[in-house]
């Protein structure tokens, strides 16, 4: 053994501490006399008869567990374990501790609400920072109001001291089972099914370049569904239950994400999705049943249920104008009822001292999360696991020392083949995209699934790199994934990490450019054809036309009437007041003539018939808000309202079909036939061609 490999002098130093800060273990002590008193054959005195301690104090090998102190003499001091010693520099007989030093009694401090203050000390009692107090020499204690903390400082503890510091980063918080922590601490609760507005600003001064940023909330009977963030023209979207996507104005996106040159950016890091937004919050969600908002202080003052940002929890209770107005279908939830001593144990591990989550509690004081555990565990009999790691990912992102939980707890986290569990995981930077762009990462880890040595993430499975995906103007795609472009104008296929590889693509008839389960396609919609007499009418392929004239036209009909699914449909257009209007409509099917009016009177071959009606074929005609509608499905839908007649085809009829609304082949050039084939001149002329001339004009 060597002086060396002991690190002797450093130990030494060790001894020079007050008891409290630089206590010196007997263990130590051991190991020194080992080695001089073994190995070097002699005993140095300052192992055997201590450190040098501080003036009016003395080394104590096994010093008393409740030395004197002036709070002990002020008061009832806390001396639960006397039956054990310590070592440490100990006040000499007549000396009192008072902070670090010792000092005869006359010269103690002062106890203001069980707290203990030195001679000379200036401090702030409480929040908000409007009086300051000083303990002065002859033991008493004067106080004064002061102006309290300026604009770019807040009141609040740091470093065990409360006073005016510089305004950092806030932590809002949805805990689970209804409960929410504010920016300025307060906690609340909130029940229903609904959408709460959780953070609103506006858009700052024009010199400041900031846009207005919106976060919202659905929850489902006290359940996080979904997180929005609507942010520089863009809505993203984080669903329940999803894990390395997104939906931004309702397509789906891979992980991670850039969108508008790096103003808004998403990842996955570790089992939570992290959505920061430039110039405003980043937001944190593990798509189960918790959500943190992280807001830097800002000239721009914020709204909503995270509260205002101001330093003071008394007034965050929300209002109907804190909230945008009153959140439909939203309650308080009740408090929670009193657990039993077993759920009381399963929720107290997060305050444990001796737990895997003490290394959090400097970090992020545990008890709001005890309390939502608590309202989550002995309220609903509900599981505990998704606070312990709400918690869990509050103190990482905080930069707290998180130790092992799941096992301890009975909590385990699932990983996908090829990946494994980490209490400190990189996803976000072992990524695909990663490779092409620096992805916009937290610079804390957080615990998740870590693909395997070697491989990469691509989306949430892992890869080796050479099949990795592309990465296009800040989106991701995986390799030989097909997508559309915002109007459908181009398909585009990635070919790995070369890129995109686009070609000319137009969507077939009958079907536009839309969004379905958030992938860009073609959706197919039936052909459509709107007669509004007092302002114009649209063929099924398009072409408009102006008001018609009085009298009874051919709306729509199948041009063959040995087809099965032969109908001649009429509009009867009169004038009402001084406006033409479509006042009843005659269905002519094989089976049956039907007339209905505006007024709902209905008859069947020239029967009055009541509402509704369901006929063979199948057709029915049904009453719902003023506007009646026959449906022969899959035939088609007949819909007359106040504003006049809609008549909607299935793709199938396609050029069966004659009549003012055209014959639905996706050519407009030949709308304007007439019933002989002959083209007209104009849409009037085409309208006059169309007059039922089986009815009296």
């Amino acid at each position: 053994m060597s002086l060396g490999s002991l690190g002797i002098w450093g130990l030494q130093g060790e001894f020079r501490g007050i008891r409290g800060n630089f206590g010196v273990s007997m263990r130590v002590l051991s190991v020194c006399r080992e080695y001089f008193c073994v190995h070097e054959g002699f005993c140095p005195s300052p192992f055997l008869t201590g450190p040098v301690c501080p003036p009016n104090q003395h080394y104590e090998l096994c010093g008393s567990p409740c030395p004197p102190t002036c709070q002990g003499e002020a008061g009832p001091q806390d001396c639960s374990d006397a039956s054990t010693c310590s070592e440490g520099c100990f006040c000499n007989p007549g000396f009192f501790r008072s902070g670090d030093h010792c000092v005869p009694l006359p010269q103690c401090g002062c106890v203001l609400e069980g707290r203990y203050y030195p001679r000379g000390l200036q401090f702030y009692p409480e929040p908000p920072c409007t009086q300051r107090c000083v303990c002065s020499e002859n033991g008493g204690l004067e106080c004064h109001p002061t102006p309290g903390c300026s604009s770019d400082e807040e009141c609040t503890v740091q470093d065990g001291v409360l006073g005016c510091h510089p305004r950092t980063c806030r932590q809002c918080q949805v805990l689970g089972a209804g409960a929410y922590s504010t920016f300025d601490g307060h906690l609340g609760n909130s029940g229903g099914s609904c959408t709460l507005l959780l953070l609103q600003l506006e858009r700052g001064e024009p010199e400041e370049e900031l846009e207005p940023i919106t976060v919202a909330l659905e929850q489902e009977d006290t359940q996080v569904q979904r997180v929005m963030v609507m942010a520089h023209g863009v809505t993203v979207v984080m669903d329940r239950g999803q894990q390395w996507e997104v939906t931004v104005d309702g397509e789906r996106h891979l992980l991670p994400l850039w969108l508008l040159g790096g103003a808004v950016g998403v990842a996955q890091v570790g089992s939570h999705r992290l959505l920061q937004v430039q110039g405003g919050p980043k937001i944190l969600y593990d798509g189960n049943a918790y959500v943190v908002l992280t807001l830097r202080p800002s000239s721009r003052r914020p709204r909503g249920l995270c509260g205002n940002f101001n330093g003071d929890p008394d007034d965050d209770d929300p209002d109907e104008e804190a909230l945008g107005g009153p959140p439909a279908n939203c309650t308080h939830v009740a408090p929670a009822p009193s657990c039993s001593p077993a759920q009381a144990r399963r929720c107290a591990v997060l305050a444990d001292p001796e737990g895997p989550f003490a290394g959090c509690h400097g970090a992020v004081p545990p008890r709001t999360y005890l309390v939502a555990c608590e309202r989550q565990v002995c309220g609903g009999g509900g599981d505990a696991c998704p606070g312990f790691q709400g918690y869990a990912a509050a103190c990482q992102a905080a930069g707290g020392a998180l130790r092992e939980w799941r096992e301890a707890t009975g909590c385990p986290l699932a990983c996908p083949p090829k990946s494994h569990y980490q209490l400190c995981a990189r996803t976000c930077e072992h990524t695909c995209a990663g490779v092409s762009a620096p992805p916009p990462c937290s610079e804390r880890c957080f615990e998740g699934c870590q693909c395997a040595e070697g491989l990469l993430f691509d989306g949430a499975r892992c890869v080796l790199p050479g099949t990795c995906g592309c990465l296009h103007q800040g989106r991701y795609f995986q390799i030989a994934e097909t997508i559309l472009t915002p109007d459908c104008s181009q398909s585009c296929t990635c070919r790995g990490p070369g890129g995109l590889q686009c070609h000319p693509f137009t969507c077939p008839f009958s079907h536009t450019c839309g969004l379905r389960d958030g992938i860009r396609t073609c959706i197919a919609h039936p052909g459509r054809c709107a007669l509004s007499p007092a302002t114009r009418f649209v063929t099924f392929d398009g072409i408009t036309g102006a008001t018609l004239a009085t009298g009874i036209y051919v709306v729509a009909s199948v041009c063959d009437p040995r087809d099965p699914a032969w109908f001649r449909l009429l509009g009867d257009i009169r004038d009402i007041g001084d406006r033409p209007a479509v006042v009843a409509l005659h269905l002519f099917t094989s089976h049956s003539l039907i007339t209905v009016r505006r007024n709902r009177k209905v008859w069947l071959n020239g029967v009055p018939t009541p509402l509704p009606l369901e006929l063979p074929g199948p057709l029915t005609i049904t009453e719902t808000r003023g506007t009646l509608r026959i449906s022969r499905i899959p035939r088609f839908v007949v819909e007359l309202g106040a504003v006049g007649v809609t008549v909607e085809v299935p793709r199938e009829a396609r050029a069966t079909l004659c009549g003012l609304c055209g014959d639905y082949d996706g050519a407009t050039s030949n709308d304007l036939r007439g019933p002989d084939g002959t083209v007209t001149s104009d849409v009037q002329a085409l309208a006059e061609a169309w007059r039922a001339p089986d009815f009296t004009q």
